[in-house]
């Protein structure tokens, strides 16, 4: 059976910009590296044996609110 991970979005430290990282749903797993492209973190997890969800991450407002999804 196949584990299952997640693509989520990661600040970096000093910079309004992100990377992308993977992470098992179980918790147990993560990437070794962050990502400047999501197909970049997507193939690697896939490598690394994972099936991977594709459903995007929703962005959000300072606010809260919802503004868009990332996929």
């Amino acid at each position: 059976m196949r584990r299952t991970a997640q693509i989520v979005p990661v600040s970096v430290q000093g910079s309004p910009d992100f990377r992308w990282e993977w992470r098992s749903h179980d918790g147990r797993d993560k990437s070794a590296a962050s990502f400047v492209y999501y197909h970049e973190c997507v193939e690697d997890a896939r490598h690394a044996g994972f099936d991977v969800e594709l459903g995007g991450s929703q962005a959000k407002n300072v606010d809260g609110s919802a503004r868009g999804t990332l996929s």
